[in-house]
């Protein structure tokens, strides 16, 4: 499969992040993130502070990587149901693409998203979704399609 013939500047790709309650976890994912990560174009943490502690541990992640990456953050108005939240950002898209995440993950390897964005968009009539691999151990199940493509998106 090749990339080459993909529009780069096109193909945007968001991140969704849901977190609550995990101020540390989610200061970790995002470094993880811009460090390992290329093409993200923005970063949206929904998340739930259940007291002042959080919310101040939240306030300042969002100052720590001010002018480094686009990233806003997001209250839960509806104690811990994120879908009105994530309704409003789907419906007005930021990006082409969007990619779900929770706070337990540490970005270790690096990847371009833009070069996942291509592949979907070369891909379109045959991929619906596309999974990032978390661990060596993860197997595939359930998978629908008979045609399975394996893809290694790290850079040496």
């Amino acid at each position: 499969i090749s990339i080459s013939s993909c529009d780069r500047k096109e193909m945007t790709t968001d991140i969704i992040l849901f977190s609550r309650n995990r101020p540390m976890q989610t200061q970790a994912f995002i470094d993880s993130l811009i460090k390992t990560i290329t093409g993200i174009h923005k970063i949206w943490v929904l998340m739930r502070a259940d007291d002042d502690i959080f919310q101040d541990s939240y306030d300042y992640i969002a100052k720590c990587f001010e002018g480094i990456v686009d990233i806003e953050m997001l209250p839960d108005n509806a104690h811990g149901m994120f879908g009105n939240t994530l309704h409003v950002i789907l419906a007005q898209p930021s990006s082409r693409y969007v990619i779900l995440c929770v706070d337990e993950v540490m970005w270790l390897r690096p990847v371009n998203i833009v070069d996942v964005a291509c592949l979907m968009e070369q891909m379109q009539n045959d991929v619906d979704i596309f999974q990032l691999r978390l661990g060596e151990n993860v197997r595939q199940s359930g998978v629908k399609s008979q045609q399975v493509i394996l893809l290694n998106l790290s850079e040496p």
